[in-house]
C-alpha cells in the first residue's frame, strides 16, 4: 500500500477543502452524464418535474422525462453542501398525521 494523499473525488462526489471546512459536490459525476449523453449543449431546466404538464405515452425512442434530467442536472453543476468545521446541532421536526 502507498499513500496517494488526500481524495479529490470519491465515488462521483467531489471533495472540496477549505479553511472554514469541507463541501461535496456532484459536479464530477453530472458532468461525466452529461457528456456521456452528448448534452453539454442543452438548456438546462430549474425543476425536475413540471406538475403543470399533461402526462402521456412517449412513443420517442429518446425519453422525455431523461432529456429533462439530464437538463435538470446541468443546472445543478454549481450546487454544493458545505460542512463547517465546527460541529452544528442538527435539528429535525415531523409530522405524523
Amino acid at each position: 500500500m502507498k499513500d496517494m494523499g488526500e481524495a479529490d473525488v470519491s465515488l462521483g462526489i467531489k471533495l472540496i477543502r477549505s479553511i472554514d471546512g469541507i463541501a461535496i459536490s456532484r459536479s464530477y459525476y453530472i458532468e461525466k452524464i452529461i457528456e456521456k449523453f452528448g448534452y453539454q449543449n442543452s438548456r438546462i431546466a430549474k425543476m425536475p418535474y413540471d406538475s403543470s404538464i399533461t402526462l402521456f405515452k412517449n412513443e420517442s425512442s429518446v425519453s422525455v422525462a431523461q432529456l429533462r434530467v439530464l437538463r435538470y442536472l446541468k443546472g445543478t453543476v454549481s450546487l454544493a453542501i458545505h460542512y463547517g468545521r465546527f460541529p452544528a446541532i442538527l435539528e429535525g421536526y415531523s409530522d405524523a398525521s
